[in-house]
């Protein structure tokens, strides 16, 4: 039963946290309970995680697997058989960025780029192939195809269709239907306020809550900004961002022009050891999970 005490809280990525607050902002008479980050949780200390579990009449939730123990959402279910449950995707979507990816190291963790974990890997093959600078800006500004920038889009959201085939919540046809009229994503796994709070308003629906119209001053997840690619200026217009942006923890925005960004990068990359052989097994890291 709904009513003006109902509690829930969200647990899923990175994407969880602002989709609980556009949730509650959306229909106030759901009470948002803070829950942390799925991947920030030490999984040997669940006692404030069971007493937040516990207390709240809803779990809306993203697909959590057996890997998180406990909290994996089919454990979850066993541990508390009478509370509503709601899903919905983890959202990545390529389509801007086919490119970009994590260099993962095959003990665990990343090799940080410029900006944070992400890098472009147009950027780190050509310094592999022993380009400089101003060949890697030349590739950066040469256009894609339209055709290849479509399959990209069509085969990234295919990708996301199957993922979220069994959840009650479903974004792939909001974002097929706004992919070229708007910039829905910063980075692949950050999408804009616009999906999130599709996402929160389709939560709602299906726990049968009142929506109100909700604005946004800030983007919640964009503290790293990348360029799409040149072929797409032509959809999103000539203001289209085309800096490289980072905001730090303490709320310091670093704007970079392409020159400055691949400068930075090859700085980094030339410090790299064993940079051929972390590329490989991102590569295969990335083919098995999609990012």
């Amino acid at each position: 039963m709904i009513n003006n005490s109902t509690s829930f809280c969200v647990i899923g990525n990175c994407q969880s946290n602002p989709i609980s607050i556009f949730v509650e902002k959306i229909s106030p008479q759901f009470k948002r309970v803070l829950f942390p980050a799925i991947h920030l949780i030490d999984l040997s200390k669940l006692d404030r995680i069971w007493e937040i579990l516990d207390k709240v009449d809803i779990i809306i939730h993203q697909p959590i697997s057996d890997s998180f123990g406990e909290l994996g959402i089919e454990s979850l279910m066993l541990k508390y058989p009478d509370k509503k449950y709601v899903s919905f995707p983890s959202v990545y979507f390529d389509g801007y960025f086919p490119y970009l990816g994590y260099l993962r190291r095959p003990a665990g963790g990343t090799v940080k780029g410029v900006l944070g974990d992400y890098h472009d890997f147009r950027v780190l093959e050509a310094f592999l192939q022993g380009k400089g600078k101003k060949e890697i800006c030349a590739i950066l500004n040469s256009k894609s195809s339209k055709k290849v920038i479509e399959n990209n889009i069509n085969n990234s959201l295919e990708r996301l269709r199957v993922r979220e085939e069994l959840l009650d919540v479903k974004i792939n046809t909001f974002i097929k239907n706004n992919v070229f009229s708007m910039k829905l994503f910063h980075v692949f796994n950050h999408p804009s306020n616009a999906v999130m709070i599709y996402i929160a308003q389709e939560i709602v629906k299906n726990l049968g809550g009142e929506l109100t119209p909700i604005t946004t001053k800030n983007e919640a997840l964009g503290s790293v900004r990348f360029p799409v690619d040149s072929y797409l200026i032509d959809y999103f217009g000539k203001n289209q961002e085309r800096s490289y942006t980072l905001t730090t923890s303490r709320h310091n925005e670093v704007v970079l022009n392409q020159n400055e960004f691949v400068e930075k990068q090859l700085e980094i990359y030339k410090k790299t050891g064993g940079l051929k052989q972390l590329y490989k097994y991102a590569l295969k890291r990335r083919e098995l999970i999609g990012y």
